[in-house]
């Protein structure tokens, strides 16, 4: 046995009630280990911070990367198989649902949110307003390049690719490109 094999058995039965594949070091969890459904088979890199009471499941073979900030309150997150979380990237759930399919990349400094205030009463601040959650899909074989911003309410058909700093505010049809702020129709695969 190795020396990673050892942690990652011991931190991932403290952590996630089950032995991990691998897991960094400083981990931070901050949820209910009940709702926490991670296969044996993922990585878990440095420094990754999970927080809330939802439902998280990560599928056989994925990995969360360095500096990925995961908050899951209330509602569901799943992450399917053989998908990567990139370097620094924050997933947002308020309730509702993300889901994420199987072989799906995501680059660094990704931004995926389900959540938006309210913003329509102008005698009250936003910060008090509503916040409404518009579910999230991003179907298999997605690709999510660097720094791109997926918004509430979005689907993100299979085999599409969304371009580097892109801001994805409309559906993105299956096997095609897109790119911009906002995110637009580039070509097809």
């Amino acid at each position: 046995m190795t020396l990673n094999y050892i942690r990652s058995y011991i931190l991932g039965s403290i952590l996630f009630n089950r032995r991990v594949a691998y897991i960094g070091s400083n981990v931070s969890v901050k949820a209910n280990k009940k709702n926490l459904h991670f296969s044996n088979s993922v990585s878990i890199q440095d420094n990754v911070f999970i927080q809330g009471n939802g439902t998280f499941t990560l599928g056989d073979k994925s990995i969360i990367k360095r500096d990925a900030y995961i908050i899951v309150n209330n509602g569901k997150l799943t992450v399917g198989a053989h998908s990567a979380i990139g370097k620094r990237s924050e997933i947002s759930l308020n309730g509702g649902e993300i889901f994420i399919g199987n072989f799906v990349r995501m680059a660094s400094n990704v931004f995926i949110t389900n959540a938006n205030h309210e913003f329509t009463d102008l005698n009250m601040p936003i910060m008090n307003q509503a916040v409404v959650t518009r579910n999230i899909t991003i179907e298999d074989d997605v690709w999510i390049g660097h720094g791109a911003i997926i918004l509430p309410g979005i689907s993100i058909g299979r085999g599409a690719i969304v371009a580097a700093g892109s801001v994805v505010t409309k559906n993105v049809l299956p096997l095609t490109i897109v790119g911009g702020n906002p995110a637009q129709f580039i070509k097809s695969r």
